[in-house]
This record gives structure tokens, C-alpha cells and sequence, in this order.
């Protein structure tokens, strides 16, 4: 992936006004004669600001500023904060969990427990859990409290009613069938826009090969901890496994949580109706092993499961895939996951290899918010996508397995992630096939820029959507992908994560022409976990959609840098 190159220098002999600004923030010293040493936090953060903005670079992303708290009113339902005699706010609603250790499978997995935000119930699992009493806080910790005029003084609701309202939708959940999780989300499900099974391809037996997971227990060489999990459309063919007797929940590859994970996707994705109350079962008595690490019990589980698949008809699981609409979008992210695991993270090392601050900067986007920026761009399978900066291709073969794309296409120059980006690409294809996927065309221009390139310039003016990883480019690249996007149709979308139109541009006289004046810039915010270099969410990102004709918005006076924005950014100490 391309990022940015470096910036100038906080002292200069030309500019002046970064000495002054520095020198301000350096504490003064007891002896005036000596010079005095700059402050490094000073300069380092000078430096950063500096290369943030496409064009001035003196441009901070908004992400760099604290907030104030916001101000808490009292009816502001759920999160109200209510007075007491003491001199203490309360705040409704707030619900606080005695501290449990997490299982096994939870920390391996990283798997938050789904919950009812109102009853307390809890989804992983079948168990139930009741509101806890509220904890009084102070309104140091909430917040300024602004009290308003109101006449609504009810108490809270007392335990009964919390009970009763428990029970109440505990059989609200049963009545809408809710299935119960151990190791997976199946909530969160994505239509089925295109043909995602390959029925055509669905053959009697499984010529390929793929990568076996025994390479991310490289530790552990004892034959006899080897396991076997075969597969349900294929249950000649199997993949290994390596189970140590112990393990630890700091190790990076936990073969029991993914070993749990493919066995509940293939029973709520792939099993028969007929069939899927017994593979539930399997699934119930894996995740309790692997809670109690219990090595023997999870072995048992697995083999009932291996025998269980040889008994299911193919035809049956065909007839069945058939009728799918939907399925949960968790799956095809695991998919990703497992595939990155054995083609990547064993040489994940060799990523790092790169000029810091430079264009060749490595970072990745993680599934989660690829699937969020694919959908507001409102991705279809006769779409053409690229992304430029491809890396490993992980962003590519997402947008083919998601949306089913016409063509996905990725251009990387840096050799090392152009090598792991063919071997995941070979992967993915035996995979896809190992489950019945269907995988749309999936080209790559590696170990090329995309700059100048022909491929590049071939695509671009049919493409519908385009990745751009921009957070770090430097001006010159900028000033180059600019020019690339010119060609762009109306109607394309762009994502990047700087703005393509800097704050303050304006319409010349000699850029009428310029795609920037038609482009329709939307500003999102990233949840947490978004990106490979920081867990923090805030970080800003941009969807440009590109017009028939010029943008209104950049008439406005806000636009052009002569008045603050509506929304005023409040700063704090």
C-alpha cells in the first residue's frame, strides 16, 4: 500500500513562524546563554500536523483535538442522571457487571458477549442474567450535570419490575426463535445478491490443496496431538490440526476456537434442516469443552461431528443451499481471517520492511469496515472495483466474496505484500472450492505503481468504485492521484482516507475541468477497530462520488476557508 513521504522540517531557515511557535512551548531554562534544546513532543507533533493535508499541509485531522464532555440532562431517558439528598448523581439505566474471567474461546476469539441492552439477556449461550443494582457516580466522571425544569420525578423501577420485564422478553426471544451463539455472531446477515454457491462446480471429490493449519503450531511436533477436521461437502478430505494438552490465552492461534467456529458455520449455513439439531448439539458440547479446556472432551466432540457429516447426503445439502437468501456476514469475514492466518501472519515480519514516513507506508483495513464502506457505497455484483494500494489483497478478495464483483482488481507496488497478495489469491480459490463458493474474476497489477500504468488507465474509466489508502501519501502522490481520477465516470465512488478536495479549494478559472469540482465529498467516522495500525475509532474517512455537474457546496462561504463551519470544534486544556 502507498502512504507518505517526508515532510518539512519544523525549523527551517525560511519559515520563522514554526521557530516562534515552537519556541513558546519550550520551558525556559535557567541559563540563558546556553541555546535552548526544542522540545521533542513539540517538534514530532509539528511534524505530523504537517503532512496531513493534501495541499497547505498544515491541516489537523479533527481526531487530534479532545472534546469536551458532553453536558448531561436528567430527561434524557437511559442515559438521565437523577439527584439524591446526598449530594450524588445517579445515572439511569446504567447497568454494571461484576467483573468475570472470560473463557477460553471468548479470549481467543475475542468475542464480545452479545447482550440485550434492555432485559440483560444474555445472547452467547443460553444462560440469563437480571439488571444489576445501579452504581452512583459523580458528575466529575459524567460530566457537567445542567439541570432542567421538569415535572417527570418517577423513581426507578424496583427489582420485581425488573424481573418481570426480564421474563417478559426472555419469552419475547423464544417466541421470535433466536438462535443461541457459542463461538459466532449469526445475527448480523448479509443478502444474497449473486450466485454465492458454485452448484455447477460442486464435484464428487476435491482435487486441490490448501495451506493446513498445523503451520501456526510449529511448536508443538508431537504427532500425537494432531486432529482432524474433515470437510462437509468433501469428508474424504481434511485439514490437521495441532492440539497441545495445555494452552494459553495469550497464544496468537487457538486451534479449538477456529476448529468451533467452521463446525458452527457449516451447521447453521450448510447442515439440513434434518440434520441441524444434532450438529447444534455437537456444537453446544465443543464450546463447554473448550470453555473448561478440556482437550479430550472437545477430541470426542469433533470425532461425533466427523461421523455425523459422512452421514448426510449431498444432494440433501445442495437442495438445501439452494434455498438460502441470506447468510451471516461474520462468515465470510472468518473466511478472510482463516485464509490471512496461513498465507500472512507467518510472515507478517516482512511487512515491516519499509522507509518510515514514506509512500510505501504499510497499514490495512480491517473486514469490518470494509463491509460498512462497500455498503454505504452501494457496491452491486456488475460493479467493477479497484483499489489502488492493494497490499495483500485482502480488500480485493473481500469485495469479491461480499458483493460478488464482476471484477476486482489491485495494484501494489512493494514486492513483499505483492508476494503474500498471489498466495492468498491461490488460497482463496481452493477454499472456495473446499466450501462450494463461487469466486468472481480476481486480477492484480503487483509490483507496479499505479501511476503510469496501463492496466490502471484501462480500468479506470469503467471503474464504479475505487479504494485509495491515501492516510499518509505525501503531496506530490496526491497531486498524481488527482490527475489519475480525472477519467472517472459520473457516478463512481471513491474511498480514501483524506479528502480528495482539501478544505478551502476553490473553482479557478483554469480548473473548471477539474473532477474536484464534481465531486460530492461525504465525511464518515471509523467505529473502534477499523484499521491495523490503531485499535481507536474516530479517525475520519471519505466517500467522493463523482457528478455530472459541479458541486454546490463548494460555493458556500465555509468552504472556501473565510468562516468557521456551523459546528464550532470546542478545544480543551
Amino acid at each position: 500500500m502507498q502512504s507518505s513521504s517526508d515532510s518539512p522540517e519544523p525549523y527551517s531557515n525560511g519559515d520563522m513562524s514554526n521557530t516562534g511557535l515552537a519556541s513558546k512551548n519550550v520551558p525556559n531554562t535557567t541559563n540563558t546563554s546556553k541555546k535552548r534544546k526544542p522540545n521533542r513532543m513539540l517538534l514530532q507533533l509539528l511534524e505530523d500536523s504537517n503532512k496531513y493535508d493534501m495541499r497547505s499541509e498544515y491541516s489537523l485531522p479533527e481526531t487530534w483535538l479532545r472534546r469536551r464532555q458532553k453536558v448531561i440532562h436528567e430527561e434524557d431517558g437511559v442515559n438521565g442522571v437523577e439527584e439524591h439528598s446526598n449530594g450524588l448523581t445517579t445515572k439511569k439505566g446504567l447497568v454494571k457487571e461484576k467483573h468475570i474471567p472470560k473463557p477460553l474461546a471468548s479470549e481467543a476469539a475475542k468475542l464480545k458477549s452479545k447482550k440485550n441492552i434492555l432485559t440483560g439477556i444474555k445472547v452467547q449461550g443460553v444462560s440469563v442474567k437480571h439488571n444489576k443494582s445501579t452504581k452512583e457516580v459523580g458528575a466529575r466522571n459524567e460530566g457537567k450535570v445542567r439541570k432542567k425544569k421538569s415535572t417527570d420525578l418517577s423513581p426507578m423501577k424496583s427489582e420485581t419490575q425488573s424481573i418481570r420485564q426480564v421474563s417478559q422478553s426472555s419469552e419475547a426471544i423464544e417466541k421470535h426463535k433466536v438462535k443461541p451463539e457459542f463461538f459466532v455472531n449469526l445475527h448480523n446477515n448479509v443478502q444474497l445478491s449473486y450466485d454465492f454457491f458454485d452448484f455447477d462446480n460442486m464435484q464428487d471429490s476435491f482435487e486441490g490443496s490448501i495451506t493446513s493449519a498445523v503451520l501456526l503450531s510449529s511448536k508443538d511436533s508431537d504427532p500425537n496431538n494432531r486432529v482432524r477436521l474433515h470437510s462437509l461437502l468433501y469428508p474424504e478430505h481434511f485439514e490437521e490440526y495441532s492440539i497441545p494438552p495445555t494452552s494459553s490465552s495469550t497464544d496468537s492461534f487457538n486451534p479449538m476456537v477456529e476448529i468451533g467456529k467452521l463446525i458452527e458455520y457449516a451447521v447453521n449455513i450448510y447442515f439440513p434442516a434434518a440434520f441441524r439439531k444434532k450438529g447444534r448439539l455437537i456444537v453446544k458440547s465443543l464450546y463447554s469443552a473448550c470453555e473448561s479446556r478440556s482437550k479430550d472432551k472437545f477430541v470426542g466432540s469433533l470425532n461425533k461431528y466427523n461421523e455425523l457429516i459422512k452421514t448426510i447426503p449431498r444432494s440433501e445439502i445442495v437442495s438445501h443451499l439452494k434455498s438460502l437468501k441470506v447468510i451471516p456476514l461474520s462468515f465470510i469475514h472468518e473466511l478472510l481471517q482463516l485464509i490471512y492466518s496461513r498465507c500472512v501472519l507467518p510472515k507478517v515480519h516482512s511487512l515491516k520492511e519499509y522507509q518510515g514516513f514514506s509512500n510505501y507506508v504499510y497499514g490495512e483495513l480491517l473486514p469490518s469496515f470494509l463491509s460498512t464502506a462497500y455498503k454505504q457505497c452501494e457496491m452491486k455484483p456488475d460493479h467493477i472495483f479497484m483499489d489502488l494500494g492493494s497490499g495483500v489483497g485482502n480488500c480485493v478478495m473481500q469485495a469479491s466474496i461480499e458483493y460478488g464483483c464482476k471484477l476486482s482488481f489491485g495494484c501494489e507496488i512493494m514486492k513483499n505484500a505483492s508476494d503474500l497478495a498471489e498466495k492468498q489469491l491461490h488460497e482463496l480459490r481452493q477454499r472456495c472450492k473446499l466450501w462450494g463458493i463461487a469466486y468472481k474474476p480476481i486480477e492484480f497489477s503487483l509490483r507496479k505503481s499505479f501511476i503510469d500504468n496501463p492496466e490502471v488507465d484501462k480500468l479506470l474509466p469503467i471503474c464504479d468504485v475505487i479504494l485509495i489508502n491515501n492516510f499518509i501519501f505525501d503531496t506530490k502522490l496526491n497531486l498524481q492521484v488527482e490527475n489519475l481520477i480525472q477519467v472517472l465516470k459520473p457516478g463512481s465512488k471513491i474511498i480514501t482516507l483524506k479528502s480528495l478536495r482539501p478544505s478551502g479549494y476553490t473553482i479557478r478559472f483554469d480548473n473548471v475541468d477539474n473532477i474536484l469540482n464534481r465531486l460530492k465529498v461525504e465525511k464518515f467516522t471509523m467505529p473502534e477497530d477499523s484499521v491495523s495500525w490503531t485499535h481507536r475509532g474516530g479517525t475520519e474517512y471519505y466517500i467522493s462520488t463523482v457528478q455530472s455537474n459541479i458541486d454546490e457546496s463548494i460555493f458556500h462561504s465555509y468552504a472556501k476557508g473565510r468562516i468557521r463551519d456551523t459546528k464550532r470544534i470546542k478545544y480543551t486544556r
